[in-house]
């Protein structure tokens, strides 16, 4: 663990302090607009959001720890579009935990079912394992969109990118879906649709950016049709390559 804590730089560090700092920032918003401190679901999500970043950020590094220093970095070269969109995710996603305290937490006007909750908290979960699968395999996996031509950027298509084009951008998708549903709020789903939506509008504007401005990039894409959501092809090759791992093992 000293090896790889020597590998961050001081970029890196900044990574992983804020995702000490995030679940704290959740919690303040959160019991904010609640109004309380006794809302056990609060608390439960708090604790599984902490344990999952947790995870994420040992996994990855462990595996890939110059992609933890790379995304501490900021860049005058990203895409201008990319930038406006950032800023209206983020208040998207303070929006949606605002809006799922105040109705979950304080007003108590949704109704969501305990099994819906805990199957949400299963996604949850499942999405930062994408996610951290995504950034285990890509160097490249920076917060922003931009050609990493100082870094030598390629196509990464090993791991999640044999399945779907931008596994990331999946991994955010199902949080911001399952968040409000494990809070048990169906008023905070609106700002999480619109967020859906924003980051949907997003991979298709990043994956008009690589096919035109990445090499090989286009040919990839063909290989892997699949931009968001698996498709038959891939949920097969997951499967298959699940048990042969189980079989080998």
């Amino acid at each position: 663990m000293r090896d790889v804590a020597a590998r961050i730089d001081r970029q890196g560090r900044r990574v992983v302090i804020l995702a000490v700092v995030l679940p704290l920032l959740h919690g303040l918003i959160l019991f904010a607009a609640a109004g309380r401190l006794a809302w056990p679901r609060g608390w439960i999500y708090l604790g599984l959001m902490a344990a999952c970043l947790a995870g994420e950020m040992l996994f990855v590094c462990r595996r890939n720890p110059a992609v933890i220093n790379a995304r501490g970095r900021s860049h005058g070269d990203s895409e201008r579009w990319d930038l406006v969109v950032l800023r209206i995710h983020v208040l998207l996603m303070l929006s949606t935990l605002a809006l799922s305290g105040l109705d979950a937490g304080r007003w108590r006007l949704s109704e969501v079912p305990l099994a819906l909750s805990i199957a949400a908290g299963v996604v949850l979960a499942l999405a930062f394992a994408i996610g951290a699968a995504a950034l285990a395999h890509n160097p490249f996996f920076e917060p922003t969109v931009r050609i990493q031509r100082e870094r030598g950027h390629r196509v990464i298509d090993s791991g999640p990118y044999r399945f779907v084009r931008h596994p990331g951008y999946l991994s955010a998708i199902l949080t911001f879906v399952s968040v409000p549903l494990f809070l048990g709020s169906w008023l905070g789903l609106v700002s999480a649709g619109l967020d859906v939506v924003l980051f949907v509008v997003r991979a298709h504007l990043e994956d008009r950016t690589l096919r035109a401005r990445l090499p090989g990039y286009d040919a990839y894409a063909r290989r892997v049709p699949a931009l968001l959501v698996p498709g038959r092809a891939a949920l097969d090759a997951l499967v298959g390559a699940a048990r042969r791992r189980r079989a080998g093992g």
